[in-house]
């Protein structure tokens, strides 16, 4: 991403599906992304290892809607389990 790119970019937090008004139950939040660190090993023609950290310009309120997710300890095993993945749409 250049940096143009960065300064253009924003988030949305509490919204279920961008393309289609009111369904979201709850405020959505709107933030600016101050800085983008991504993977180092990002394939931009596959797009293997698409995922990054990005830095907002200002803390995130939680509301009923807006929550952090939970990620498993890293003495977690999850060998032979079921899981259920979810991604951004294409």
């Amino acid at each position: 991403m250049s940096k143009y790119d960065v300064q253009n970019l924003q988030v949305v937090l509490g919204d279920h599906n961008l393309k289609k008004a009111g369904e979201t139950r709850g405020k959505v939040a709107k933030h600016a992304v101050k800085r983008v660190i991504r993977h180092k090993r990002f394939d931009s023609t596959s797009l293997w290892n698409d995922v990054a950290i990005l830095t907002l310009d200002k803390a995130v309120k939680r509301r009923n809607n807006i929550q952090p997710i939970c990620l498993a300890d890293s003495r977690d095993d999850f060998a032979g389990d079921i899981v259920e993945v979810s991604s951004k749409p294409t």
